[in-house]
């Protein structure tokens, strides 16, 4: 976009040589989002505590799923991926989850604390647009729990819980809508290096109609890279 856009030094990024623009668009927006998100929660997790990641196959979350499940990372956490269909149950799985729970098939509530042994999650990342996501997130909160609220959900959403029950189960709501530079920095330094690879599906932009209709049927599957004409 560099012939199209002027733009402040300050709120630009140098992007490594070896990392491809296709790869590197996923980035800007989703993955920055995400390492904002999963830095929230660092004092809310502990070595084997459980971390959930709701919408796990999509843009974000196949991002968020590769960040909390690296290597390098100071704390490990058993991370259960929620979205549906069985193409994004691999891709969960591959990219780090332990477990996969499909919204569409299961109880996702119930799910989750069967698989914490009746504990409920330590942290809940929801990043699906759907208030389903969130109101199933209160509920497989473990006491003291935190939930990140990354996604976008309609400006009218309420979330259905009363102030009592915050404070009597100590709960911690954060938002988060983007993350920092030096995050910034660090995840496209961490792609240079394959370290952390988006998953894309690169169209020509006479394909846009098309895509807008695939992502409001839920048909994406990592993310969408749209080419400007040169």
């Amino acid at each position: 976009m560099q012939q199209y856009v002027v733009a402040n030094a300050d709120y630009l990024m140098p992007i490594p040589d070896e990392l491809p623009s296709f790869h590197a668009a996923p980035f800007l927006c989703g993955g920055i989002t995400m390492a904002g998100a999963l830095s929230l929660c660092d004092d809310a997790l502990e070595d084997g505590d459980t971390l959930v990641i709701s919408g796990s196959g999509g843009g974000l979350g196949h991002l968020g799923l590769q960040i909390a499940s690296n290597p390098k990372n100071q704390k490990h956490s058993n991370i259960i991926a929620i979205d549906t269909g069985s193409v994004k149950q691999k891709l969960s799985l591959d990219l780090g989850a332990s477990a996969f729970i499909d919204f569409k098939t299961e109880d996702v509530v119930k799910k989750v604390m069967e698989l914490t042994n009746g504990k409920g999650a330590d942290v809940a990342i929801v990043v699906p647009e759907a208030t389903e996501a969130f109101d199933q997130a209160l509920k497989y909160l473990r006491f003291t729990g935190t939930m990140i609220c990354a996604g976008i959900t309609r400006m009218d959403y309420r979330f259905p819980i009363s102030p009592t029950d915050l404070e009597y189960r100590g709960l911690t709501i954060k938002g988060c809508h983007v993350g920092t530079k030096e995050q910034m920095k660090d995840l496209l330094i961490s792609a240079g290096k394959r370290e952390i690879t988006p998953k894309v599906e690169v169209f020509d932009f006479s394909k846009i109609d098309e895509l807008f209709q695939r992502v409001k049927h839920g048909d994406v599957v990592g993310r969408f890279v749209v080419q400007i004409p040169q």
